[in-house]
């Protein structure tokens, strides 16, 4: 089973894919491999996206792929199936929390407060998602939860209005492990931008 501490080690930001076909998916993969960047979470939001899944861990079984917006326990159950690396929800659920500890693949729920966070860390989890990060209030909402966890196993991955032209302002917090984003993909992002990514992420 993977590590996902050791995934956001080598990978400080996870690209969002959010498609409807397959042409859509491959050219956006193809922009990864070009800078070998090995890692994307494909999003249930479209009727296509859990055949997308399936297409994607026959074809680039080479790279890590995180199934995300996981709403319930029966789509936990299909893609856990399709052998997807990594499962990610926007929330959390009993259900959804019960069946993941049923399964050999990492989990990361996600947290819209801190009464939230802590059920989620008396369930056991260490590494939450905090979403949507800049609808919560950003870095100020950051500041508050990082003086609460930065001394703890705790770590967070920000979604929700990051982007590769304001994620250094949620750099330097202790409990942030690492962001997942679909500006990865905009035409404006420069292939050597992206290709220098890890270099900027630790500046």
């Amino acid at each position: 089973m993977i590590n996902i501490s050791q995934i956001f080690s080598e990978y400080k930001v996870i690209p969002i894919i959010n498609c409807s076909n397959i042409d859509e998916l491959d050219n956006k993969i193809e922009i990864l491999k070009e800078i070998d960047y090995k890692v994307f979470e494909i999003v249930i939001r479209n009727e296509n996206s859990i055949n997308l899944i399936e297409y994607a861990k026959n074809k680039y079984d080479d790279f890590i792929i995180a199934a995300g917006t996981v709403l319930n326990a029966e789509t936990m159950d299909i893609v856990s199936k399709l052998g997807v690396d990594l499962i990610i929800s926007p929330g959390s659920s009993k259900k959804l929390i019960d069946f993941s500890k049923t399964i050999n693949i990492p989990y990361i729920p996600a947290a819209a407060s801190i009464t939230e966070i802590q059920n989620l860390i008396e369930e056991g989890f260490k590494f939450i998602k905090l979403f949507p990060i800049s609808l919560l209030g950003g870095v100020d909402f950051l500041k508050a939860i990082d003086s609460i966890y930065k001394n703890t196993e705790v770590k967070f991955i920000l979604t929700g209005g990051i982007n590769l032209k304001n994620y250094k302002d949620y750099l330097g917090f202790n409990s942030v492990l690492g962001f997942s984003t679909s500006s990865f993909f905009e035409k404006n992002i420069l292939l050597k931008k992206r290709k220098n990514l890890k270099k900027y992420l630790i500046k």
